[in-house]
């Protein structure tokens, strides 16, 4: 909400005048800034898109391992889908995906009800290791290279020994967590080949 007054008048009162030109002055930086965020905006969505996709197949494919080979089949896929929110505890484990990630689980047992597990796809280790790394490097680059609300994008030339170049106020921490939490961390850390994207996407030399 922004409080003014967008005539081309002299103000009636102006005792309001500071106050009308602050907010006149804070509408247009955020109507200026606007296709920027935007774009910031589409690339955080492809993210939560595709770490849903890397949870999706890992779901899939721990359903597909879980059946058996010959008889009893209907009965298991009706036991899994009971206990799929501990299907889920045992994913989050096992994979040392967030809790967050994860599909509500009552839409999800009502669409596994459609679907026959045996006839679900295998695992694939590779596909989720390529996801891992555009998660990890790629996206996490992209994002790096467009400069948030109110700060600059970091010059590749800039003094690495300037001190202001280190701190870390509220908003950059906020930002440095989500990029640290996109990269799939595990135990609380990150491989090298996941932090390498972020590090270069700063332009830091």
């Amino acid at each position: 909400m922004y409080i003014g007054s967008f005539w081309d008048q002299p103000y009636q009162n102006e005792d309001f005048r500071k106050l009308f030109e602050a907010e006149q002055a804070d509408l247009l930086s955020d109507l200026s800034s606007l296709p920027q965020n935007g774009t910031i905006r589409k690339v955080n969505e492809l993210v939560k898109r595709a770490r849903l996709v890397k949870v999706h197949a890992l779901i899939i494919g721990h359903l597909k391992e879980e059946m058996p080979s010959m008889f009893g089949k209907g009965n298991k896929q009706q036991e899994l889908i009971n206990n799929l929110p501990e299907e889920f505890n045992k994913l989050q484990r096992r994979y040392k995906v967030p809790q967050g990630d994860f599909p509500d689980v009552k839409k999800y047992q009502d669409m596994l009800k459609l679907y026959d597990f045996s006839k679900l796809p295998k695992y694939n280790p590779k596909l989720v290791e390529q996801m891992d790394e555009v998660l990890g490097q790629d996206l996490t680059a992209l994002l790096q290279r467009f400069p948030r609300e109110g700060e600059a994008k970091v010059p590749g030339s800039m003094n690495a020994e300037d001190p202001n170049l280190w701190v870390l106020n509220e908003k950059n921490h906020k930002r440095n967590e989500q990029a640290f939490n996109n990269a799939n961390p595990q135990d609380g850390k990150l491989t090298g080949a996941a932090a390498k994207g972020i590090l270069v996407g700063t332009g830091l030399p």
